[in-house]
C-alpha cells in the first residue's frame, strides 16, 4: 500500500485474497482522500462513476498511480550480487526503508532498486521496460482495456 498527498494506492493479488483458483488477478485500487483531486474528472458522487465517459478519464489516474509502482517479484539470485548489492536488496525490500527517506534520496534509491532489478532480476518484461526509461510495462494496459462493466459478486 501507498500513500500519498491526494490518494491510497493498494496493489494486492484479488485471487489469492478472494480464495479463487483464478490465476495471476491483480488487483490495483485508489483511495481518494480529497475529493478536490477528483474534480477535475466530473466525479462528485458513487452515481458518477456508472458514467462511462467519466470513467474512461479515470485511466489516467490509474496510469500515473501504476507508473509509480516499482514491483519486486523474488527473482533475484542473491549470489549474483556484491555485498554491498545485497544489503541494498535487502533495506529495499522493506516498505519501512521507504517512509523516511526525502523526496531526493527516495527517488535516486528507487533509480538504484530499479537498475538493480532490471540488471539480476528474471522478469524479462521488466528487464526491456526497464531499457525504456524505467517506466512500468503494466502502466498502459488500461489504455487497451475494455469499456467498464458491472462485475458480479
Amino acid at each position: 500500500m501507498a500513500v500519498g498527498q491526494f490518494y491510497t494506492l493498494k496493489l494486492y493479488d484479488k485471487g489469492k485474497q478472494a480464495g479463487t483458483l483464478e490465476a495471476d488477478l491483480m488487483r490495483l485500487e485508489i483511495h481518494a482522500s480529497k475529493m478536490e483531486h477528483l474534480k477535475p474528472y466530473g466525479l462528485a458522487t458513487l452515481a458518477d462513476l456508472t458514467d462511462a465517459a467519466k470513467v474512461a478519464d479515470l485511466g489516467d489516474v490509474l496510469q500515473k498511480a501504476f507508473a509509480g509502482v516499482l514491483c519486486y517479484d523474488g527473482s533475484i539470485n542473491g549470489t549474483q550480487l556484491t555485498e554491498r548489492e545485497r544489503l541494498f536488496l535487502e533495506q529495499c525490500k522493506n516498505p519501512l526503508f521507504w517512509l523516511n527517506l526525502g523526496k531526493d534520496v527516495r527517488y535516486r534509491t528507487r533509480q538504484r532498486f530499479a537498475d538493480l532489478l532490471a540488471r539480476f532480476g528474471a522478469n524479462i518484461a521488466y528487464q526491456k521496460n526497464a531499457r525504456k526509461g524505467g517506466r512500468n510495462v503494466a502502466a498502459n494496459a488500461w489504455r487497451g482495456a475494455a469499456k467498464p462493466r458491472r462485475i458480479n459478486r
